[in-house]
């Protein structure tokens, strides 16, 4: 049984979470900003609604980042400012904020037609999208578990 609306969510333990990169500080307060939102849209919407919305991340975050880089290629501004914003976005419900910014700077740039400049974060984006995968796909089986549990 999946917990309601009102119920107080456990912060999931990030111990024994393994992420791209390793563990360092960023991964750290990487896992401690996921952790806090996804916890907190656990008490506002219910773990059933929140491992919806994780899935559809995880699901569309890797797709999306791989539509930047070939609309960089491409040297579609619009499109990669388009789909930056998106990522930028949903990566910023889900707590993933060092994404969140990269997408940022990649929106912008892209908005002011600075595609050189811009293509200088895709590699940045690529390995942010990684860790945050890593780092919700993680968080998503232990809100499951306890989800299962209750």
């Amino acid at each position: 049984m999946l917990i309601g609306k009102h119920h107080q969510w456990p912060v999931c333990s990030a111990e024994g979470v393994r992420v791209a990169g390793g563990a360092g500080p960023a991964n750290g307060q990487a896992m401690a900003d996921i952790d806090a939102a996804l916890t907190s849209l656990a008490n506002d919407l219910g773990a059933d609604t929140v491992l919806e919305i994780v899935d559809l991340y995880l699901g569309e975050a890797p797709r999306q980042v791989a539509d930047v880089r070939k609309a960089a290629e491409a040297g579609e501004a619009v499109v990669m400012r388009r789909v930056a914003h998106t990522l930028k976005s949903t990566s910023a419900t889900v707590g993933a904020s060092a994404l969140s910014a990269v997408c940022l700077k990649i929106e912008h740039l892209a908005r002011d037609q600075r595609l050189n400049e811009a293509r200088e974060y895709i590699d940045q984006l690529t390995a942010e999208e990684a860790i945050a995968s890593d780092i919700v796909r993680a968080l998503r089986e232990k809100l499951a578990r306890q989800a299962a549990a209750v």
